[in-house]
């Protein structure tokens, strides 16, 4: 498992036992400006860390593939 998969479950497991510790009605929780607010800013702080996790990702693995390539010009 990558560490964004196990990061992704923790976020899971935390968002289940916030949603099933909290006694709350759902609908006046919408209602709130400053739920709405704490959603859409959980949503884009997650798609800008997923987006660097992935970028990051990517890059090391970019940077194996050119060092393969070095090693691989360095013997012939």
């Amino acid at each position: 498992m990558s560490y964004s998969s196990i990061i992704g479950i923790l976020l899971l497991i935390m968002a289940y036992v916030m949603f099933n510790t909290t006694h709350t009605v759902f609908d006046l929780m919408v209602k709130e400006l400053s739920f709405s607010i704490g959603i859409i800013g959980g949503v884009g702080i997650g798609l800008i860390l997923g987006g660097f996790l992935g970028w990051l990702f990517k890059y090391r693995k970019l940077k194996k593939e050119d060092r393969k390539v070095e090693e691989n010009k360095n013997k012939i």
